[in-house]
């Protein structure tokens, strides 16, 4: 039976930067749903933190890498939008508390009403980024985990399409052509860098 490949500490963390970059890439497709603002950062910026932080988990663990990596990434998660949306509830305005999580679901009410409010493009407010913050930083996980412990990384297509599928559902035909570009170029550098040992 062949022995499963994990790569090398080095070699994922330049996976893990892939797994970012295609996720930047696919995010630059929300631009033709929301107004313009600074919007972007804070949503790579939580990725960057879940991504770095399985990083982190990969080089101090090898037994169920795959699944300490997805917990520490969750994790580096939570710490980030902790910091970015409620740092005021926490303790250091890092670690999260009891008032923490109530923010969360106070953002998570606020960004379902405002979508189901605005028209498009949509104002990027505290509930919006926060639902988006999340939901992305999830399907990052999955990129990063897919990518770099999976025997077939084509399939970190399917998380990629996922971001891309909220613009052409919210505004059908307006999807653009450069994050689309984008994307598929990001997600053919990951495959080749997904290069097994010998």
């Amino acid at each position: 039976m062949a022995e499963r490949h994990e790569p090398r500490p080095r070699g994922s963390w330049v996976l893990s930067a892939a797994a970012l970059l295609a996720v930047a890439a696919a995010l630059t497709a929300f631009g033709v749903i929301l107004d313009e603002g600074l919007w972007g950062p804070s949503k790579v910026a939580v990725c960057a933190a879940a991504i770095a932080a399985a990083g982190l988990v990969r080089t101090r663990v090898r037994r169920w890498a795959p699944l300490w990596s997805a917990i520490g990434a969750g994790l580096g998660a939570l710490l980030a939008l902790t910091v970015l949306f409620a740092a005021d509830t926490a303790f250091l305005g890092v670690v999260p508390l009891p008032a923490t999580a109530q923010r969360f679901v106070e953002l998570i009410g606020a960004g379902e009403i405002s979508i189901a409010e605005q028209s498009i493009p949509a104002a990027a407010d505290d509930g919006i980024r926060f639902v988006m913050a999340s939901g992305i930083a999830a399907l990052a996980i999955m990129v990063d985990v897919v990518l770099v412990h999976g025997r077939r990384p084509a399939f970190i297509a399917v998380p990629l399409l996922a971001i891309l599928a909220v613009p052409v559902v919210l505004a059908p035909g307006a999807l653009p052509v450069l994050a689309v570009l984008a994307t598929a170029g990001a997600y053919l550098l990951a495959l080749a860098l997904h290069r097994p040992a010998a």
